[in-house]
């Protein structure tokens, strides 16, 4: 916020006026604009998502599964590329975790007609190759911090991976062209509290892995298999929703000024 405020200013409310976030999913990082926006706009290419993201909504000024209509006249979610906002009416549009999945050139030149003058875009990515896990408290049997990573790199789910394009996300978007008069990077780790428990529905929720259940459900249940036993041992615990560890990622931020 503090780098969109060098340039725009707030309204009389002390808030900005609008911000959009592609590619929001359940609402995770949209939800985190509403002190700061009079309006926040979800937008994302899944159904189940959106609804998912609206069921949960608790805010009056947040709004999600906003839809456009095509040649057809029948609605749609709006896809990353289409954005139904007025030109030079968005203060902020944030792209996290995503921005590898669009149509670059597409989306840059909607952004451009969205954003207002000095508007910024921010993406953000943290790369899957490198996370770790890690313990809350010291115990004489630590956890391997490399045991997703070991999961994501490994043979079992690269083939099922569609790499051509989650390799901009491990590289840090650097081979991407950001088309912005003013480009700001910035590089720092995040970490996220999650039971070993969800360690297992974190693996599950990978595209690699559902594609790798969609065609050999037997390896990629062996998959999930192994890793709860793996972290049953480590743990010496056989109720994995008891133990608290935090998933570390490497965190790429990029900010565009229109």
């Amino acid at each position: 916020m503090e780098y969109l405020s060098e340039k725009v200013n707030r309204n009389g409310s002390e808030k900005w006026s609008i911000a959009v976030d592609v590619g929001a999913g359940s609402g995770q990082c949209t939800k985190l604009l509403q002190p700061y926006f009079d309006r926040v706009y979800g937008f994302d290419i899944s159904e189940a998502q959106v609804n998912q993201a609206k069921n949960n909504n608790i805010y009056d000024n947040v709004e999600y599964k906003l839809k456009l209509r095509n040649r057809n006249h029948t609605q749609q979610v709006s896809p990353s590329e289409r954005l139904p906002m007025a030109s030079k009416s968005v203060d902020l549009i944030t792209a996290c975790q995503c921005l590898h999945w669009f149509d670059w050139e597409s989306f840059f030149e909607e952004v451009h007609r969205v954003l207002k003058p000095d508007g910024v875009l921010a993406v953000i990515g943290y790369p899957m190759k490198n996370i770790q896990l890690l313990q809350t408290t010291n115990t004489h049997n630590e956890i391997d911090p490399n045991t997703l990573s070991d999961i994501y790199n490994g043979a079992t789910l690269q083939e099922y991976f569609e790499m051509s394009r989650l390799k901009h996300l491990d590289n840090g978007y650097t081979e991407i062209n950001f088309p912005f008069k003013d480009i700001t990077r910035y590089q720092n780790f995040m970490d996220k509290q999650l039971t070993a428990n969800d360690c297992l529905h974190y693996v599950q929720s990978w595209s690699g892995f559902q594609n790798c259940f969609d065609r050999d459900p037997y390896a990629a249940t062996s998959l999930i298999e192994n890793l709860r036993n793996k972290l049953e041992l480590y743990l010496k615990e056989s109720d994995l929703t008891k133990t608290e560890l935090v998933l570390r990622s490497h965190c790429d931020l990029i900010l565009g000024r229109k």
